[in-house]
Order: C-alpha cells, then sequence, then structure tokens
C-alpha cells in the first residue's frame, strides 16, 4: 500500500512538471510564432537600476527587449499585453461560459483559453444581462474565484476592481469597469505601438535608477531610485538575516511595503545567495546620494 501511494505521489509529481514544461513550451513557441511576424527591437544597455525576476536579482547591465508579442528584460518577460496570434473580435455571449477544462491550477493568466473566457463572462455579463456597476463588477469576482488557477477573488473597495489571489501566491487587482471592446480590438500595429511604448518605459526608468520586482510568482513592484534606496536595503537584510521562507514571509509582511505571497518570500529566500553585487550597488547608490546632498547643502548657503 505505501509503496503504491509513493508511485501515486511520483507520478502526479511528474505530470506536474510535464504539464509546467508543456505551458512554457507553449509561451515559447507563441514568442517564436510572433517573433517571425513582429520582429524584434532591442533597446541599449542600461547600467543603472535594480531588476527582480521571481526573487532572483539580475546584475546589469539591463537590455530592454521587444521581441515579438513580448517586452523583455535581458531575455526574460515582462510584458506580455495580448494572446498571440491575436484573438478575433468576440461576439456578445448569449449563454454563461463554463470554464474550459484545458485550465488548470497551473495555468497562466496569459493563456489565450483564460483570456478567452474572461472575456465571454464580461460580454455575458454586460452585454447580454446589462449588469453594470458594483453588480458587474461582484460578477466578474465571482468568476475569477471560480477559476482553479485562483485562490480567490473579491470585489475591491473600489466597485471598478476585483481583487485576486493567484494559487502561485501572487496578488493583483484587475480592473474590470467599465467593459470595453475597443482596448482589446487589437492590431498588428496597435500592438507594436503598445509594446514599443511599455519597451521604452522601462529603458526609460532604469536610466533614472528605479527598480522592478517582477515574475509569476510575486505581483509587479516597481519604485524610484529613492524607494530603492529606502526599500531594497531592508531586502537584503531579511534575506540575509532570516532562517527561513516563513520568517523572510513574516518580516515581509511586517515591513508593509511588499504585498506578497508565501511563494513570492520562498523563491527570495532561495535566491538569497546572490545578492553580493547588489549590496554594493547600494552601498554605491547611498554614498552618491550623500555626496549629492552635501552638494546641494553647500550651495544653499
Amino acid at each position: 500500500m505505501t509503496k503504491m501511494l509513493t508511485i501515486a505521489v511520483l507520478l502526479v509529481g511528474l505530470a506536474k512538471v510535464a504539464f509546467a514544461q508543456i505551458t512554457e513550451d507553449s509561451a515559447t513557441n507563441a514568442i517564436f510564432a510572433a517573433e517571425q511576424e513582429l520582429g524584434v527591437t532591442n533597446g541599449k544597455p542600461v547600467t543603472n537600476g535594480f531588476v527582480f525576476v521571481d526573487g532572483k536579482y539580475l546584475p546589469p547591465p539591463y537590455v530592454v527587449t521587444r521581441r515579438g508579442h513580448t517586452v523583455q528584460i535581458n531575455g526574460v518577460v515582462v510584458e506580455r499585453p495580448c494572446p498571440w496570434p491575436i484573438p478575433e473580435t468576440p461576439t456578445v455571449t448569449t449563454e454563461d461560459p463554463q470554464v474550459p477544462p484545458s485550465l488548470t491550477a497551473n495555468s497562466s493568466k496569459y493563456e489565450t483559453d483564460f483570456v478567452k473566457y474572461l472575456r465571454a463572462k464580461q460580454s455575458y455579463y454586460y452585454e447580454h444581462l446589462q449588469l453594470t456597476g458594483t453588480n458587474f463588477c461582484e460578477a466578474m469576482a465571482k468568476a475569477y474565484a471560480g477559476l482553479p488557477n485562483v485562490e480567490r477573488a473579491s470585489p475591491d473597495i473600489d466597485p471598478f476592481y476585483v481583487n485576486v489571489v493567484w494559487r502561485n501566491g501572487g496578488k493583483g487587482r484587475i480592473r474590470v469597469v467599465p467593459f470595453s471592446r475597443r482596448s482589446h480590438e487589437w492590431t498588428r500595429a496597435s500592438l507594436l505601438e503598445t509594446l514599443e511604448t511599455r519597451r521604452i518605459n522601462y529603458e526609460t526608468r532604469l536610466e533614472q535608477g528605479d527598480y522592478f520586482c517582477v515574475g509569476a510568482k510575486m505581483s509587479r513592484t516597481t519604485g524610484t531610485t529613492d524607494g530603492a534606496l529606502m526599500t531594497l536595503p531592508t531586502l537584503v537584510e531579511i534575506l540575509k538575516t532570516s532562517k527561513d521562507a516563513k520568517e523572510v514571509h513574516q518580516r515581509f509582511q511586517s515591513a508593509g511595503w511588499m504585498n506578497w505571497g508565501e511563494k513570492a518570500s520562498e523563491a527570495f529566500f532561495i535566491n538569497r545567495s546572490g545578492l553580493a553585487d547588489l549590496e554594493l550597488r547600494l552601498e554605491a547608490l547611498k554614498k552618491s546620494a550623500k555626496e549629492k546632498q552635501a552638494k546641494d547643502n553647500s550651495f544653499e548657503k
């Protein structure tokens, strides 16, 4: 019996790994297909700023690239505004859509079936049932809560948003009102324009010294250079002095500036050994800020 149970657990684990690999391969294939159609735009190397991906610090230089239908920093996808190929404009949904069987607890919010299902739900509630405002938001919260990759969902205090906690530990505040078709009627030209705007925004903000924490295991967090000086030294201190991922998570929550789940805290803890370069850069940034402040004070006198 014990042997059979062990085999069963092993098979489930292998199935999860296989599914994750299939999902990753599908995303890679989509990027490759989009790249053939949309091409690539490479940015210039940037030595300022800070980037973390799923808890791992990426040292500079940073190159922000528009590759296919994605924006990437040093080869890591940070933006994917719509699936590829571009989905067709949906018709009005007159029957209540059911959750696609292809969606699982490991599904990405970028998967085509995930996006199509939620768009169909929006159409059904807004265009067919003609729900608006709070009623529409509550209906969409229930739709999100019923998805296998969502831990829980609830209407935000602002009736335009739904708060979502993903099963991978991340959190999101998703705008669902107003429902608009035009913003999702992507064309090749509009997608390229949006991607290039976002690519330039990342590049510009990194040049200014801003920081980005992104990834599948955490909600996106960004900040300015001043924010980096206040936030990142605390992050480093927590990672260096915590005994395990649970303590990291507790201290992140106590700090109040990182609204991340347990998976995000675990990812940071696992990758805590690669912080030496980050510490040196933060010390140099702190020194530079002090020198600038002293210079400004001397001018005031």
